[in-house]
This record gives structure tokens, sequence and C-alpha cells, in this order.
């Protein structure tokens, strides 16, 4: 999805710039990278319909405002993080302290809490496409990329990327609570029939029409 910015080196120089020094009129993204004004502008017009910048006017005096960019929220995504190291310490910390039996209490609870939070609005559902449908959308909201697939007998729901998967590998508990989450939410014939830990290319849940 943001693969494509790190194959275009003059849009990867464009957010590497503003990362480091937000609010930058074209003039200035200009003169750091040696391009003209005009072909800066269609680069940034490119970003901006991928959400990855915004702009806000600046008035200058008399004259046209001067546009200063910089980087939304989205374009967080592009740049390296070192969450996972830390989000396994913590496991690891929580094992140390409490055994096992800690870990696997903590995932639950964080099921639980994101069943009565994020997904507090499908609980209500009586309609199985509705709630399937709405789950799917908050999914791919979240960056998971999902699809679904709606055949005859079943619906398929396949995250092509998982959130979790650095984690799994070493704490299969996560796997273990989603399945669960999903059947709390869609009922406890969903089944889980691919995962990426195990080399698949989806983490594909089958929910049964009746």
């Amino acid at each position: 999805m943001l693969m494509d910015f790190y194959e275009n080196p003059t849009r990867k120089q464009i957010i590497v710039l503003l990362k480091k020094n937000s609010k930058q009129s074209v003039a200035e993204l200009s003169k750091q990278m040696g391009i003209t004004p005009m072909a800066v502008r269609q680069h940034l017009m490119s970003l901006e319909k991928r959400g990855i910048i915004s702009y806000k006017p600046k008035k200058s005096g008399i004259g046209r405002p001067v546009f200063l960019y910089s980087l939304t929220d989205k374009a967080r995504d592009i740049f390296p993080k070192s969450y996972v190291r830390f989000i396994k310490d913590i496991l690891g910390i929580v094992e140390e302290e409490g055994g096992r039996g800690k870990v696997d209490d903590l995932f639950m609870r964080l099921k639980e809490r994101t069943i009565n939070g994020k997904y507090k609005a499908l609980i209500g559902k009586s309609d199985l496409e509705d709630k399937v449908r709405s789950l799917v959308s908050i999914l791919d909201a979240d960056g998971m990329m999902v699809e679904l697939e709606d055949d005859a007998d079943s619906y398929s729901i396949k995250q092509f990327n998982c959130l979790m998967h650095s984690i799994a590998g070493e704490y299969p508990e996560a796997c273990k609570y989603e399945l669960q989450m999903y059947r709390d939410l869609l009922g406890d014939n969903l089944e889980r029939v691919g995962c990426q830990v195990d080399g698949e290319s989806a983490c594909t849940y089958v929910v049964p029409k009746q």
C-alpha cells in the first residue's frame, strides 16, 4: 500500500524532508531537492491524494498565500518502529513475574476490552451479514488489508496484514484470542482455516451462513 513511495526516490525524499522539518513550502522543498517547483507540486499532489501529506495556507502580507506542507498521521506507518520488540519485552516481563498463565490472562483481558470498545457496536447487531461486513470494514480501516468473499454457504474473511504476526510466533496466545474474539462476535461455528504464522499468505476465517 505504501511501498510505492519507497520505489519512487523523489517522493521518498519529500517524505524524509517533511519528517525532519515539517511545514515546508514548495519553494523550500524545490531548493533542497534541486528540482523545479512544478515537479515538486506534482509529487505533492500524488502524496496528498493518498493521504500522506496535508497543507495549510500561511499569510505572507500582500499577494497569494504560501502553502506549507506536512505529513499526516497516516505517514507514520512508513517509518520503521521498534514496537514489536517493545511489546515482546513487556510480555517477557509479564511471563517472568507471573508465569505463562499471566500472559494468557493478559491476552484474554485485551480481547474483552477490544470487544467492549472497538467492536461494541457489533454486539447489538442481529443480522450476520451486517456483522461480518461491519467487522471487515473496521479491520480494513485498521490496516489489516482485508478481503471478504461471499459464497453461497459462508463468508471468508482474509487478513493479509496480520498486525500480530511478529508476536504470535513467540506468543501463540495472540492467535488464540483473536480466534476467540471473532467467535464471540460472529458465532462459535467460525473457523480459522489459514494463518500467516503457519506460512499462509493470509489469516483466513470462515463463517457459515447457517
